[in-house]
């Protein structure tokens, strides 16, 4: 299995094979595309070429977490008394135009919430096209498609067995310090958050869930920031990983008094054949590469 995972213009890749003892990692790694555009129908093709051309593989089969910039999102807030599937055909009629519909296909993620809360994902429908023919050129197999940190919260319940806690937050650090944020209690996201830390203030720049629950993430931070925070009184574990920007702050947390953090990737669970994993904070982001570990046992 090939798992892509693209962070702005770059994309890391991390391949493993099934052993006896779970999976093997044998090749990882990352490549830049400046400016690049998904949308474009030799984007994807040069993409998945350039990796195939450093992993050296003989089925191609892949993963693909897609980078938010790609992405729209929108929300909705029905009742457990109406159909959803309708009530969803009956928002995106009259909330978007033809024009979106035809150019977007949707997907949507459960929120824990008093209401039937959903947090809508809305993917280019070019995207999925080129997705489509680039299989067909490579011969390959695409088992699917996931966004960044939801990618991510599956790979804490793969590899860190995170779904036998009773709470946890996935910690995206962003390039100046624009994070976003996932928040699961009993096996159910709470949550979907995007925050800016400037200096001592925070700023949330969106929130889908329970408002709640990030505000008292956000006291913990401020707590961090005073150098005062202990363990995480929001949730019972953080996990924690870098997407763009400097992972010096990314081994400052992970490596601090708090009780309850860890590191988000791969690499410090999943048994590498080469026994060599690097920098695990500079290879972080492998940490997008988790949908492809789902249903395994690691």
């Amino acid at each position: 299995m090939l798992s892509i995972a693209q962070i702005n213009d770059s994309f890391h890749y991390l391949h493993w094979i099934p052993s006896e003892h779970g999976p093997l990692i044998n090749g990882y790694g990352s490549l830049n595309f400046p400016n690049i555009s998904l949308s474009e129908p030799e984007a994807l093709p040069k993409i998945f070429r350039s990796i195939l051309n450093e992993v050296k593989i003989e089925i191609p089969v892949f993963t693909f977490s897609l980078d938010i910039k790609e992405l729209q999102f929108s929300t909705t807030v029905s009742h457990p008394d109406i159909n959803i599937k309708e009530f969803l055909t009956w928002q995106y009629s009259h909330n978007f135009n033809d024009q979106f519909l035809k150019s977007y296909q949707s997907y949507s993620y459960h929120l824990k919430s008093e209401n039937q809360t959903l947090l809508n994902l809305h993917i280019p429908i070019k995207i999925k096209n080129s997705f489509d023919n680039t299989m067909k050129d490579l011969g390959g197999e695409l088992r699917n498609v996931s966004m960044g940190i939801f990618s991510a919260e599956i790979g804490a319940r793969q590899w860190m067995k995170a779904n036998d806690i009773g709470s946890y937050i996935i910690w995206r650090l962003g390039k100046y310090k624009t994070d976003q944020l996932i928040a699961v209690e009993q096996n159910e996201m709470i949550y979907y958050s995007q925050i800016k830390r400037t200096g001592t203030q925070i700023k949330k720049v969106m929130v889908c869930g329970q408002e709640n629950k990030l505000d008292e993430f956000i006291l913990d931070l401020e707590q961090y920031n005073q150098n005062k925070l202990k363990s995480f009184k929001s949730t019972a574990m953080v996990y924690c990983y870098k997407g763009k920007g400097s992972k010096s702050e990314l081994k400052k947390l992970c490596e601090s008094d708090i009780s309850n953090i860890k590191l988000l990737n791969p690499l410090s669970v999943v048994k590498c054949e080469d026994n060599h994993p690097g920098n695990l904070y500079a290879s972080s982001q492998l940490a997008e590469t988790g949908a492809s570990f789902r249903g395994i046992d690691v």
